[in-house]
């Protein structure tokens, strides 16, 4: 994903960026792209099970 990252900001010019996991959004707009996106539920369901184990409740 990082590579993804660095590789579409570079080429639109983008050097800061914010990535919403829980709401699967990325800003700018132009960074939301579907090799990025696609990744989000993944990264989403990966912290539910994180804080899960650790005794967390997670409330996403």
């Amino acid at each position: 994903m990082a590579d993804w990252i660095w590789n579409a900001a570079t080429e639109k010019g983008i050097n800061e960026l914010t990535i919403d996991i829980i709401n699967y959004k990325i800003h700018p707009k132009e960074l939301q792209i579907k090799p990025l996106v696609i990744f989000l539920p993944k990264l989403k369901e990966t912290i539910k099970k994180t804080l899960e184990i650790e005794g967390f409740l997670p409330n996403l």
